[in-house]
């Protein structure tokens, strides 16, 4: 008999995340301890106040923060694979 379990390896997760932009100023932590995970099948929306994070979340998965945006913390993992790694 073969084991017909779905996979439960999440398709996306991110751990503890937290994001940094880089001005004349210093370094402005943008996101602090960011948290979420999606499994296979699901759907998510992410809301929240204007200048919660939420566009530097998206930014920071898709690995495009810019010249002076930075993960300073924390794992994105893509079916289990660090993103961060990837290129």
């Amino acid at each position: 008999m073969s084991d017909n379990t779905p996979d439960q390896t999440p398709v996306l997760e991110c751990k503890n995340v937290n994001i940094s932009y880089y001005t004349r100023a210093g370094e402005i932590p943008a996101v602090v301890d960011f948290n979420l995970t999606v499994m296979p099948g699901e759907s998510i929306g992410v809301v929240g106040e204007s200048g919660c994070g939420k566009s530097t979340v998206a930014l920071a998965i898709m690995q495009y923060m810019g010249k002076n945006g930075s993960v300073k913390s924390g794992e994105i993992l893509f079916k289990g694979r660090d993103m961060q790694t990837m290129s």
